[in-house]
């Protein structure tokens, strides 16, 4: 009675008591208490979420206390067995004793005087027996009571372990819902749910204490002291092990460690750190691979240790930092200027640091790691490993903010951006771009449908107490009705963006689209000349005719068609609105890990980032031509009763706190992300300076994040083969989008563009190489560019009008089941495809179809064949199509023509049900994977050639006053390098000074990092790059007859002789003497002589004339433009220098004598002493002319790397795959025509040297050692090209010799 085990109640009631005071010390309250300071930022959440924790405690400290009277207990039971197993030994010996003297005394006689004796020690025999018995009785009843104790301890373990369970359930699944609630509507961060220091580490404690291998080992001895007194072995084990929940606590715990990582660690930092700590855990101290069980979220069983605790630990914190809230801490978003000097961009500035916390060194430490873990390469599988998730979520938003700047290329309007990814023209508008995240918002009271543009038909729905509404509402069965928005755009406004919602729209017969006022609304958005409409079975339609049937994809109930119309350009787009946010529900926890990130996938695809990780799916342009001098209305088409859609605007979601909701800004200038002074913008010079030294850093992250890829590539493809890269997933995965990505860098960011076109050039180079390298002359580098098998659908429409049942133009859909055929020419270069279908339209039942293909590439060449199988109208009806399949070969468009009676028409098919899947293909993968990296060589190089990068030349951050300079100047001087032949020729650089100089600067200027295996990588590339321009120096004696100094003896020896002197001589005759003579030498120098001494003496002559009119002009207007205070002699002395200074500048020049006649280079030197009025303006006519050398360069080294490319350099051999070679001369074109012909007027264009080469025409006043660089590059190009076309004629010609005598 005295044990406390006999007092089953006591432990709970104490518990009860002190829990309080316990929860207190931890940091738990469960009603938390408010004050001035934590009044408002504790919100319901908050405490909701405290209050499950707090019950989270209890549960747990009754379970922790129930298991230590049970621990206590069943010690107690074995100690107790020990003394009673020895005190039965001893009663047994007792009983036995008395036993055996009992059975040899026999009763005593009467007259025996021993008998009185023998009775008492049978009576004594007997009391011990008895004692031994009720010993033995109490120790039965003492061990029966503490089984009952045991039983009832172990209920009341499992039923607190049931507790503990449901509440981490229940606040796992409420964690979940605020951060899906959060997702969806882009709360604040003070809106979440926020903890105390205590409160979380108390929380962190418990989640421990269930998960720890201490719990392991807890369970494991009370396991082995209930061995002593429960039967049944093994089996009796698990029971008690599923009583306890040992396991599901664990996993359980983990779980909602999971969930709950932003609120146990509330900075990114800690975060970070744990993310580290764990991968260093994980990865093995040796170069061995990393083989992670497939179950990776849970433990498999109650015995578990700490490599298995920590392998669960990191795929759910892996698991959960890709969901949008967390990986969006990881890669800072670009700043965006705005123009307007208003409190929201200082606040931009100030509420940021100056220099964005990228966390680099993740990729740096997950990179590796994720290589060696041999089971991450089932990417999209149901065994993903959530480290190689989270590595390619990481990188995918790495590449879109570091690289693609959200899409800038889309909506660039540099011509070299539109080029490479066929973005059109937006217009910059004010505002603020944030995060770049935007969000949807329904606003009826400025953007709702309006009444008075409604059909009969259709119910507009009213907004609350509002009389407007921004959903309509069918109400007719089968009937087509259209309703306009009370919201217009106006013509040339810009581009404009809103999304419709699907409320209800079971079929997909609902219209989106535009129109004009003067649209019918009886009947569908594109049923008259007034309106271009999409309907949900993914039909174009125009003027009631279906312009395209296979556009995007097709959307019903709950879809977000977002649309955006371009009133620059004309042009209307779709898209889908998906969120990339998990479910708040379902079997793999509240943010399910299979929803947490978007694909690596091309960037024109995912190109829009909104709220909570939503992505815009681009479907492209769908209308063309739209009208420029109209209004166009946003409109919905409704058809089936009940169906019901939705206005909403697309927003910016960060407007910092500001309230209201715009449409965000698209971007068309790289200016807005890089500003300058001269943009105009008004706005503070501290935050141009902050949003400038954000983006740069930004650049230089990106630039690193890159580099450290394409090293770790390069590494690779030195070390490895073909069957080693299969199991990468850095060459399977990564490369390829980040080469794409590389294709749609930006070209308009001020500064930024040179740094990743140069830093990016050699890197990229030399992994084409590598991979080039990994062919041999037998495998097959064609890009595998085939047709999928399957079941396809095709559509015709026909260009003619015929109504003829049975002509082709009537054709309208059929289907066709395909399959490939082998051919006997293994080498042949198509591939063939064979299948029979039937008509899904209104073709004969009787008709069947033959269907016969070839693909070579893209090229698809297609003959059908319709039969029929009825005896009395057989007849053949053969239809001949030629189209282009689309990369994935999955979609065809083309033209048919019939033969039966001549009718054309367009026809489009897609893969309706694929066919068998054939496995990957390494070295396809590979040779698409060239064909991208050579691709993005030759946009970096076009980059080098935009008109940002060249106008980068004249921003010098250390000089602004320069820069200033040149931009004020640029308009005046202009003039004169554009009319003087002689200036534009360039200066000479006889000993290579001006191309060193230009070098140095373009190699500064677009340096971002150095990193030690990059920068050798780099000096590499550019010691090829740059070997040429220092080699080079200019030698004009060929074309000039007469030096700088025998010009000038000549002279001299002349003026000994001549007594015409002129008018202001008298005012300073020394200096207009020898000023003269300079101007006179610098005359002769550039007509020069002649054989004839007649023709030698009349040039001398010519000279010294023009001298002396050129000297009396000057002195005249610089007299004329007296300055007060200056005298005359003194104002003719600064001029003699001056035009001394004229004349030495003039010697620097090459001579056109042999292309110019004498008087007309007599004009020229006049008109450039006449214009030149200070040196001053000598100083900026040079700084011109070095700053049009260096754009020339950067032009140069362009066209030098395509040809690096091509060519062999220090042992690394040039590209010889074909495929990859035409993909890099598609830039080729672009760069011929960079060359700005309105730098030259036309008039001079005769008097160049090379004026049939409109590539070396750049800017007039390079030097001319870059145009013969710039020349000699681009004949080498050719060159290279005549050599591959040589070679591949021959491949051909001997292939097909073999094919005819086989």
């Amino acid at each position: 009675a005295r044990s406390p085990f006999f007092t089953p109640t006591s432990a709970p009631v104490s518990a009860l008591k002190n829990s309080s005071r316990r929860f207190e010390a931890q940091g738990v309250t469960t009603a938390p208490k408010m004050n001035d300071q934590n009044e408002k930022s504790f919100t319901p959440d908050s405490a909701t979420a405290s209050l499950l924790i707090a019950s989270l405690h209890l549960s747990n400290h009754l379970r922790d206390s129930s298991l230590t009277v049970l621990r206590n207990l069943l010690a107690d039971i074995e100690v107790s067995a020990e003394i009673s197993t020895d005190d039965g030994d001893n009663a047994e010996q007792s009983i036995q004793i008395a036993n055996s003297a009992e059975s040899e005394d026999l009763l005593p006689e009467k007259d025996d005087p021993t008998s009185g004796m023998a009775t008492a020690d049978a009576l004594e025999a007997k009391g011990l027996k008895r004692k031994a018995a009720a010993a033995a009785q109490m120790a039965s009843l003492r061990h029966s009571t503490k089984q009952k104790l045991v039983g009832q301890w172990k209920d009341r373990v499992t039923l607190y372990s049931l507790c503990c369970h449901l509440t981490m359930q229940c606040l796992r699944s409420f964690v979940g819902k605020c951060t899906q609630q959060g997702l969806d509507h882009d709360r604040d961060r003070d809106e979440f749910i926020r903890l105390s220091a205590k409160t979380r580490s108390g929380l962190v404690s418990i989640l421990s204490s269930f998960h720890s291998v201490s719990a392991s080992i807890s369970y494991q001895n009370i396991q082995d002291s209930m061995e002593h007194f429960v039967r049944g072995g093994s089996s009796a084990i698990e029971k008690l092990g599923d009583s306890f929940l040992v396991k599901p606590l664990c996993n359980e715990s983990l779980l909602l460690w999971g969930a709950s990582i932003p609120l146990l660690y509330p900075d990114h930092t800690e975060r970070v750190n744990l993310l580290h700590e764990l991968i260093r855990n994980n990865m093995p101290p040796d170069s061995s691979d990393i083989l992670f069980p497939v179950s990776r979220f849970q433990v498999e069983s109650c015995n578990w240790n700490e490599s298995e605790l920590q392998r669960c630990k990191l795929e759910i914190l892996c698991w959960r930092l890709r969901i949008s809230d967390m990986l969006g801490h990881f890669i800072a978003q670009p700043m965006i200027i705005t123009d307007s000097n208003d409190q929201t961009s200082r606040t931009l500035v100030e509420n940021r640091r100056q220099v964005p916390n990228n966390s680099l060194s993740t990729f740096s430490l997950l990179g590796p790691f994720v290589e060696r873990h041999k089971t991450l390469m089932q990417i999209g599988s149901e065994t993903d490993a959530n480290p190689a998730k989270f590595y390619l979520a990481l990188c995918q938003r790495a590449i879109q903010s570091l690289l693609l700047w959200n899409d800038l290329s889309l909506s660039s309007n540099d011509a070299n951006d539109r080029d490479i990814s066929g973005g059109g023209v937006g217009t910059a508008q004010a505002g603020t771009w944030g995060e770049g995240t935007m969000q949807l918002e329904s606003n009826p009271t400025k953007f709702h449908f309006d009444s008075t543009k409604c059909s009969d038909s259709i119910a507009i729905v009213p907004s609350g107490s509002s009389a407007v509404g921004a959903t309509a509402n069918q109400r007719a069965t089968k009937v087509w009705g259209t309703v306009l928005s009370t919201t217009c755009f106006t013509p040339k406004s810009g581009v404009h963006r809103w999304a419709v919602k699907l409320d209800k729209c079971e079929r997909g017969h609902v219209f989106v689209g535009v129109t004009t006022a003067r649209a019918s609304v009886k009947t569908y958005v594109g049923g008259d000349k007034n309106g271009w409409g999409l309907i949900g079975t993914q039909a174009l339609w125009h003027d009631r005719n279906k312009i395209r049937g296979d556009y995007g994809a097709p959307f019903r109930t709950g879809a977000v068609v977002i649309a955006t119309l371009d009133t620059n350009a004309g042009t209307l787009s779709f898209g889908l609105w998906k969120d990339a946010s998990p479910p708040s529900d379902g079997a793999s926890g509240p943010l399910s890990p299979s929803q947490g990130m978007s694909l690596m996938s091309s960037p024109r695809k995912t190109s829009s980032h909104g709220a909570g990780g939503a992505v815009i799916e681009d479907w492209g342009v769908a209308f063309e031509g739209l009208p420029l001098d109209v209004k166009l209305y946003p409109a919905v088409g409704l058809y089936q009763r009940d169906d019901r859609a939705s206005l909403y605007t697309v927003s910016n979601s960060d407007l910092l706190g500001s309230g209201k909701s715009a449409t965000p800004p698209l971007v068309s200038s790289g200016s807005f992300y890089y500003p300058s002074a001269k943009d105009g913008v008004e706005v503070e010079p501290r935050v141009i300076s902050g949003v400038r030294a954000w983006n740069r850093s930004l650049c230089a992250d990106g630039i690193t994040f890159t580099s450290e890829a394409l090293m770790q590539t390069i590494k690779v493809l030195t070390c490895e083969s073909i069957s080693s890269i299969e199991s990468s997933i850095l060459m399977t995965r990564l490369l390829p989008s980040l080469a794409s990505s590389i294709c749609l860098i930006p070209s308009c960011i001020p500064n930024l563009s040179a740094k990743y076109a140069m830093e990016f050039m050699p890197l990229v180079t030399r992994c084409a190489k590598l991979i080039d390298r990994k062919f041999s002359d037998d495998d097959d580098c064609r890009l595998g560019l085939d047709m999928k098998e399957g079941l396809w659908v095709l559509r015709a429409k026909s260009s003619s009008s015929e109504t003829d049942s049975q002509s082709c133009a009537n054709l309208k859909e059929y289907e066709v089941q395909l399959s490939r055929k082998s051919l006997e020419m293994h080498d042949s270069v198509y591939t063939i495809f064979k299948g029979e279908g039937k008509s899904k339209s209104s073709r004969s039942p009787h008709e069947t179809l033959s269907f016969t293909a070839a693909t070579c590439g893209t090229h698809i060449q297609i003959i059908e064949e319709w039969k029929s199988t009825d005896l009395q109208h057989s007849s053949n009806s053969p239809i001949v199509i030629d189209g282009r399949l689309n990369l994935d070969g999955t979609k065809l468009e083309g033209f048919y023509f019939c033969k039966e009676d001549g009718s054309t028409g367009q026809i489009s098919g897609n893969l309706e049900i694929p066919g068998k899947v054939s496995p990957p293909n390494c070295s396809k993968q590979l040779v698409k994977t060239e064909a991208l990296l050579c691709q993005a060589v030759g946009h970096l190089a076009l980059m080098l050639s935009s008109k940002t990068v060249l106008a980068d030349v004249d921003e010098d951050d250390e000089h602004p006053e320069d820069s200033l300079a040149i931009i004020k100047s640029q308009d005046s001087f202009q003039q004169i390098l554009q009319a003087s032949r002689i200036l534009s020729c360039g200066r000479i650089d006889r000993r290579g000074e001006i191309s060193r100089r230009i070098a140095d600067s373009i190699r500064e200027r677009c340096r971002a990092i150095n990193t030690s295996d990059h920068v050798v990588v780099v000096e590499e590339w550019e010691n090829l790059i740059y070997r040429s321009l220092h080699t080079t120096s200019d030698d004009f004696s060929t074309l000039g007859s007469v030096d700088a100094m025998e010009a000038k003896h000549t002279i001299q020896q002349y003026s000994l002789s001549s007594k015409n002197e002129g008018s202001f001589s008298r005012l300073c005759a020394d200096e207009y003497k020898s000023s003269r003579i300079n101007v006179a030498a610098s005359i002769l120098y550039h007509i020069g002589s002649n054989e004839e001494k007649s023709t030698n003496h009349e040039r001398v002559l010519l000279s010294w004339r023009a001298s002396l009119q050129i000297m009396e002009t000057g002195i005249r207007e610089a007299l004329l433009n007296l300055k007060p205070g200056l005298q005359r002699k003194e104002a003719c002395i600064e001029r003699c220098r001056l035009s001394n200074i004229i004349s030495a500048f003039l010697l620097d020049f090459p001579t056109l004598s042999a292309i110019a006649s004498p008087n007309s280079i007599v004009d020229e030197i006049a008109f450039i002493y006449k214009s030149i009025r200070a040196p001053k303006d000598l100083e900026l006519i040079k700084l011109q002319m070095d700053s049009r050398t260096e754009k020339s360069t950067l032009r140069f080294i362009g066209f030098r790397s395509l040809e690096l490319l091509l060519q062999t350099e220090d042992s690394v051999e040039g590209i010889s795959n074909q495929i990859a070679i035409e993909t890099t001369m598609t830039s080729l074109p672009r760069l011929l025509r960079q060359s700005p012909p309105s730098f030259i007027p036309s008039e001079h264009l005769s008097n160049y040297e090379l004026n049939n080469q409109h590539y070396s025409s750049i800017i007039a006043g390079c030097a001319p050692s870059i145009h013969r660089c710039l020349t000699s590059s681009v004949h080498s190009i050719y060159e290279c090209l005549g050599a591959i076309l040589a070679s591949t004629l021959v491949q051909d010609l001997q292939r097909n010799q073999k094919t005819i005598f086989s």
